[in-house]
């Protein structure tokens, strides 16, 4: 927790990222905020679930050496990018890109709330947007969402950090 108190000012004096690039995982995360009940602000140690560590397991030697934790950004900081940049890749993640295209913004899938984002853009293979039945009509920045856009701008604002 220390490391992250270190982190947060740079935060703030050097201004917020102008792109955040985010993977996304098959639960939904984005850069390890893990599912939750409650969209996380700053900088902020997560305990891993167990479907992330098993995704990661394959860059380890053993599945006991997998990190169970990990410091993440917080929601509150990616959405004070300039510009959000979404990869996703596979068939894993279809339901994850289905649903922040179309289901209801909420803490138990992080990536939803790149849909509030008035910049965002999504870069996804076949596999990954195989559940869009109209996905070419979806503008590129899904911020244009008009009912995730509604109150989103102010939710997540430099001050309420």
């Amino acid at each position: 927790r220390g490391h992250v108190c270190r982190v947060r000012p740079y935060g703030r004096e050097a201004g917020y990222p102008d792109l955040q690039l985010l993977g996304i995982g098959n639960n939904g995360h984005i850069g390890f905020n893990e599912p939750d009940s409650c969209f996380s602000k700053g900088t902020h140690c997560v305990d891993l679930t167990e479907s992330t560590i098993e995704a990661n397991s394959r860059l380890f030697d053993n599945i006991e050496d997998v990190p169970r934790q990990a410091y993440t950004m917080g929601i509150h900081t990616i959405m004070n990018a300039y510009m959000v940049l979404v990869i996703a890749n596979g068939e894993k993640k279809a339901q994850a890109v289905h649903d922040m295209c179309f289901g209801p913004i909420q803490p138990s899938c992080p990536l939803l709330s790149c849909s509030c984002h008035p910049n965002c853009v999504v870069i996804a293979d076949d596999a990954a947007v195989a559940l869009q039945v109209i996905f070419a009509a979806l503008p590129l920045g899904l911020g244009l969402r008009a009912e995730a856009l509604f109150d989103c701008a102010d939710a997540w604002t430099p001050a309420g950090e």
